[in-house]
C-alpha cells in the first residue's frame, strides 16, 4: 500500500519528528490496510470479519514471541 494515496498523511507526517516517522508509518500502514478490509472491495461480511480476525491474530502474536513477518505486521514488531 502507498502512504501517498492517502493525501493527509504526507503532508502531516513531516511535522513528526524524523525520529518517530517510521514507527508513525509503520502504525499508519496498519491501520489504513485494516480500514481497507473492513470497506473497501466486493468482499462478503464474512470474509471481512475474517480477515480482521486474522489482524487481531497477528496482533496477538506480535504481543508475544511469535510475530508474524509478512505485511503490514513486520513492521509493527
Amino acid at each position: 500500500m502507498s502512504v501517498a494515496h492517502y493525501e493527509n498523511f504526507p503532508v502531516a507526517s513531516f511535522l513528526l519528528p524524523r525520529a518517530f516517522r517510521s514507527a508513525v508509518v509503520a502504525i499508519y500502514r496498519f491501520a489504513r490496510a485494516a480500514d481497507d478490509l473492513a470497506d473497501e472491495g466486493d468482499a462478503s461480511a464474512a470474509a471481512r470479519l475474517a480477515a480482521l480476525d486474522g489482524y487481531s491474530r497477528a496482533l496477538d502474536a506480535i504481543a508475544g514471541d511469535n510475530p508474524p513477518t509478512g505485511a503490514p505486521f513486520a513492521e509493527l514488531a
